[in-house]
């Protein structure tokens, strides 16, 4: 009878697919209690992060579009920057709106979403922010293009790959969401009477909690999936 076969045991090539296919969050959850799959990941391109849930600074050359992490504390943990490739093909980054569990928002020159897995560079386009039907986002859009969007926050759905995510756009005046799995966005209605602008977006136990201008927070309950 073969021994059984651990996870060290399979050749890189089959890791990095593996890796690439559970995504950051899994594999740091797995990392914890498995202690074969940590071993494992050292020898796959995923090693390069060993703790994920370390702060990173993120750097976007505007020149040539290239997106760099940079360990905060590189000298006492000895962990190295990571470059992101481009995607042959994709429309050049050009912003960076938000950062969570790995993962980024980014914004590129043909003022499309997406999100960009920090660890392994995987791209995910997300529906275009005009998809809510919204008569206003498309007009903010028109006029300030890839300016219009100030701040995403994002959460892990259910289902492996999908999230909730909150963006404020328009100048900090408006806001939307997009549930996972969604097609389309969903404008926030703002009442006309709040004046308040929209600085900063966070996500706490459920809900997604907004600070305005004047430091008033608000919460809003999204149904992330039934």
């Amino acid at each position: 009878m073969a021994p059984p076969v651990c996870f060290s045991d399979l050749p890189p090539e089959a890791l990095d697919d593996i890796a690439r296919r559970a995504g950051a969050l899994n594999n740091v959850v797995c990392s914890a209690v498995c202690r074969p799959w940590r071993r494992a990941l050292k020898t796959t391109r995923l090693g390069l992060l060993k703790q994920p849930n370390r702060p990173y600074s993120v750097n976007l050359e505007l020149w040539c579009g290239s997106i760099e992490l940079h360990p905060i504390r590189r000298c006492i943990n000895g962990e190295r920057t990571v470059r992101i490739a481009n995607h042959d093909g994709a429309a050049p980054v050009t912003r960076i709106v938000g950062s969570s569990h790995g993962w980024l928002v980014t914004v590129d020159e043909d003022v499309g979403l997406s999100l960009l897995e920090a660890v392994t560079g995987r791209l995910y386009p997300l529906p275009p922010i005009t998809s809510s039907g919204s008569k206003k986002v498309a007009k903010d859009l028109d006029q300030m293009g890839e300016s219009m969007f100030q701040k995403a926050e994002l959460v892990p759905g259910h289902r492996l790959g999908t999230f909730a995510v909150m963006l404020i756009h328009g100048g900090g005046f408006g806001m939307s969401f997009l549930r996972p799995g969604a097609k389309c966005w969903t404008a926030v209605r703002v009442p006309k009477w709040m004046k308040q602008k929209f600085v900063d977006v966070v996500f706490q136990q459920g809900a997604f909690y907004t600070v305005s201008r004047d430091a008033e927070q608000q919460p809003s309950n999204i149904v992330k999936e039934r």
